[in-house]
């Protein structure tokens, strides 16, 4: 039953972030992805409180990859790294240990992350099934830095959480934001890195 929950939420998603109508999309604050300028995201980025400096841009690339894996075995793992919003916990294996892609999150007028307190705890519960296909020396391949990011030393930190977001996802984006940072306030002594990924070009050109 809940397979087939998240299966219709997830033509939901994919609906809303596709051709469905303008007033649908309103509903979650949500617009059609289109093509955005570096000053589009930056100005977004402030104002949802996301950190300039921990600021990337989703390559085309990375969905070529997911693509070019055995759709036999991987399907369920392509399916869930190709969501529009995602958050995913690394350790310091470079190892996906919570993974949390939008087609696994119920919710209106808003999605509930928090959904039966997984992110209550540090690193949170995963909601998706963990998988192998993207450890973060790869994912980090297909992250284009913006003139304000400062890269970083992956050594220096316990834990890395990559964050995919968007401007035409709205108020889903900026409560996802939320979501990430109340999660980190319970992560007490440990040294984490956050980056926040959009993918506003990349969701454009595939529609």
């Amino acid at each position: 039953m809940n397979r087939i929950f998240l299966f219709l939420l997830n033509a939901m998603i994919v609906l809303l972030t596709a051709s469905c109508s303008s007033a649908i999309l309103g509903l979650y604050g949500m617009k059609n992805a289109k093509p955005v300028q570096e000053a589009d995201v930056l100005k977004t980025a402030q104002s949802y409180n996301i950190p300039l400096d921990d600021i990337y841009e989703l390559k085309k690339e990375q969905l070529n990859y997911l693509f070019s894996l055995d759709s036999a075995k991987f399907a369920s793992a392509i399916h869930d790294h190709y969501q529009p919003l995602q958050i995913l916990y690394y350790d310091s294996n470079d190892s996906l240990i919570s993974f949390h892609p939008n087609c696994y999150i119920g919710g209106f007028p808003n999605l509930q992350w928090n959904k039966n307190g997984k992110f209550d705890v540090f690193p949170p519960i995963s909601s998706a099934p963990l998988d192998t296909i993207l450890p973060l020396k790869k994912h980090l391949l297909f992250l284009q830095p913006y003139s304000t990011t400062k890269i970083f030393n992956r050594t220096d930190y316990d834990y890395v959480v990559v964050v995919y977001w968007s401007n035409h996802m709205g108020r889903q984006s900026k409560r996802l934001v939320e979501v990430v940072k109340n999660n980190l306030a319970l992560a007490k002594s440990k040294k984490i890195k956050v980056i926040y990924v959009n993918n506003d070009n990349v969701e454009s050109s595939n529609q």
